[in-house]
This record gives structure tokens, sequence and C-alpha cells, in this order.
């Protein structure tokens, strides 16, 4: 009976779906002569692993609210107040590591191996623009925590883009480029943190051309702070930086 059930199940789906001639190809494909090793299952690991990402991403993306204001306390209710939270979140990031890894591992492989070359030009290309994707869905979810990991890893991914040549500016740009409400916005971030003067030094130092040590002394001075170094001949962002983060250890 269970048989008969099937049976009609497949000839309904067939006469819908060729499934018989996907069938038929799939037995008869022929696959590179190191389809034993060990390098020819990280296609299949890279999809696995993205169908992990999938699902959790769906499971969070139920808690998760996205914005600066938001983000940060989202994702610690996440973690500490949702039922395997934690566990679900940890899943999603250890698989969002490790995916990137096994696409570039299986990117060399398919390289070295030549297996790019007739007739599977068009398979290497859109191989190389779902790793694009894979990179720039990576690069964007690193920020959705909003802490100060997250935004100092984005702080440097974008100063990478900005010294590529031709397009790096142009794609900067994108983003908000104003030094003041930049410290505006993050000055609300519940997730950069704001213990003792370090805080304060994470939202002075800031990416921009027109931001120098005066201006950022200004601003410590005007939440409160001695900046000792502000006194020097010529001071940095560096030496304000450093001697906050220093002054900022020896409060804790």
């Amino acid at each position: 009976m269970a048989r008969t059930l099937a049976g009609q199940l497949f000839d309904w789906l067939e006469a819908r779906v060729p499934l018989k001639a996907a069938i038929e190809f799939a037995q008869h494909k022929q696959v590179p002569h190191y389809a034993g090793s060990v390098w020819y299952y990280f296609g299949g690991v890279s999809l696995f692993l993205f169908i992990i990402q999938v699902v959790t991403g769906i499971l969070l993306m139920m808690y998760y609210q996205p914005g600066i204001q938001t983000g940060y306390e989202s994702v610690r209710m996440i973690v500490v107040h949702v039922k395997f939270g934690w566990l679900v979140r940890s899943i999603h990031t250890w698989s969002a590591n490790l995916f990137i890894l096994a696409i570039f591992i299986h990117m060399f492989s398919v390289f070295f191996t030549k297996a790019f070359r007739r007739p599977r030009e068009l398979t290497w290309l859109t191989g190389m623009v779902l790793l694009a994707l894979a990179m720039g869905f990576g690069f964007s979810g690193y920020l959705l925590p909003w802490n100060t990991l997250a935004y100092f890893a984005t702080k440097v991914g974008t100063a990478i883009v900005a010294v590529t040549p031709v397009v790096g500016r142009p794609i900067l740009e994108i983003r908000t480029d104003r030094p003041i409400e930049a410290m505006r916005v993050l000055d609300t971030a519940p997730g950069v943190e704001k213990t003792s003067l370090f805080g304060t030094a994470v939202h002075a130092v800031l990416e921009d051309a027109g931001t120098t040590a005066t201006s950022v002394a200004a601003m410590l001075r005007a939440k409160g702070f001695t900046v000792s170094n502000i006194d020097r001949v010529a001071p940095s962002l560096e030496d304000v930086f450093l001697d906050v983060v220093e002054r900022a250890g020896a409060a804790a």
C-alpha cells in the first residue's frame, strides 16, 4: 500500500517536474578524478553550512530588532532570556566563520586542480559571484550585534575599502561620513561600552580627515574628563586615545 502511494505520488510529481531526467543525470554524472580526496567535499560542506546559516538566521530574526538603539539589547535578550537562544546564536556565529573558511578552501581546491577549465567556466564565474556575496553578508552581519567589537571591526573593514584604487572612496562615501553625527549616534548605542573613560575614547576616535586631536580633546573636556596629553606640542589622535585608555585602566 505504501509503495502504491509512493508510486502515485512520484507519478504525480513526474507529470509536473522531470524527476526521472534529474535522477538519470545524477546517476551518470561524471566527477573529477580527485573526487575521492577530501578537497572534493568542501563544496557540499559549504552548502551544508549555508543551510545552517539560513535556518539559524530565521530563528534569530524572530527576536532580533535591527537598529542602533535596539540591536545590542535584542541580541542580549536572545542570549540571556530566550530559551536556547545562546545555542542558536553560537551555531549561527560559528557556522558563519566555518562557511567562509569552507568556500575559500573550495575555491582554492577548484583553482589548483584546474577544475575551472572548459566546460566549467560559467561554474567558476558564478562561484566567484557567490563568494563575493558571502563575504558581503559576512561583513554586514558582523555589525548586527552593535557592540564595541562589531563597530571597530566594521571600521577597519571600511578603512580597507577606502584604500582600494578608483572604487574605494565612492563605495565608502555611501555610509555616513559626518564625525559629529557619528559621535551622536555612537553616544546613544547601548552596545558601545561606556564604562569609565574608555567608552568616551571609543566615541571620540573616529575615522574622518576633519577630526583632530584638539577637537577630540575639547569633546572629552566637555564631558568632564581631563586630557593631559593634549598639552603636549602637536599632539596626535593616538596620544589622546592612549592617554584615555591608560586612565581607563587605572580607574577600572
